[in-house]
């Protein structure tokens, strides 16, 4: 009788050191895995809170930012799928797709956190002035954004009260604490204007995303490290077997 042959598959054995190495990758992989999830939970629950709000210039851009995070997120969860599934399998292409992707997530997050900090005075300048124009707006989502905002941070117009007063109508029951006749004696207005209030907002959230991105970016750096030095591994224990 014939005998058919076939061909085995080599095994790789790695050293203590590499295991170490590929289960490092693979926790790594799965925090990865569990941001992009969460990064798409935070975009939907964006998308469906404020998708009908408009910015000052009367456009959804609150919606497409929440879907661009959403889209990412979907990305950062499927690329880290090649991190965690490449590290048990020992496969060396996928490994390195994952790798990949970490070394151009990380030049995307560090032109992310020198544009936002370059352009923060240009960005709060457009600011400026787009609420100075919208205030005199009548557009149902623009008083709507503005309802947030007062009531978000307990202000009232750009300045302050008076530039409602100055557009000749009525003020916001969003201007005081409760809705109920606005202003009165049990019912103050607020006396800081919305400007100050969304810059400093604006500006302290720059500096705590921006130290969340170089956080993040030195666990790329090792998660990079650990999948190349795997990956070298990897193709030298095949040579070795083979």
């Amino acid at each position: 009788m014939l005998r058919i042959q076939t061909k085995r598959k080599p095994t790789l054995k790695l050293t203590n050191g590499m295991r170490t190495v590929k289960f490092a990758l693979f926790f790594f992989s799965l925090i990865f895995f569990a941001f992009g999830l969460k990064l798409v939970v935070v975009g939907s629950i964006l998308n469906v809170q404020f998708k009908e709000y408009l910015d000052f210039q009367g456009k959804t851009s609150i919606s497409h930012g929440a879907i661009f995070i959403i889209s990412f997120g979907i990305i950062v969860t499927l690329v880290s799928f090649f991190g965690w599934s490449g590290s048990l399998r020992e496969s060396r292409c996928m490994i390195l797709t994952f790798s990949t992707f970490l070394v151009i997530t990380f030049f995307c997050e560090m032109i992310l956190i020198f544009v936002g900090f370059a352009f923060k005075e240009t960005m709060f300048s457009m600011l400026q002035q787009e609420m100075i124009k919208s205030i005199n707006s009548t557009q149902p989502g623009i008083m709507k954004t503005w309802t947030v905002i007062q009531r978000e941070f307990e202000c009232c117009g750009f300045d302050g009260p008076d530039d409602w007063q100055k557009r000749g109508t009525f003020m916001p029951a969003s201007c005081c604490p409760k809705d109920l006749a606005c202003p009165s004696e049990d019912n103050p207005l607020y006396g800081s204007g919305c400007f100050e209030s969304l810059a400093k907002w604006t500006s302290d959230n720059l500096s705590i995303l921006g130290g969340l991105l170089l956080v993040i970016s030195v666990f790329q750096i090792f998660g990079t490290t650990f999948s190349c030095l795997l990956a070298k591994s990897i193709k030298q224990g095949y040579d070795i077997v083979d």
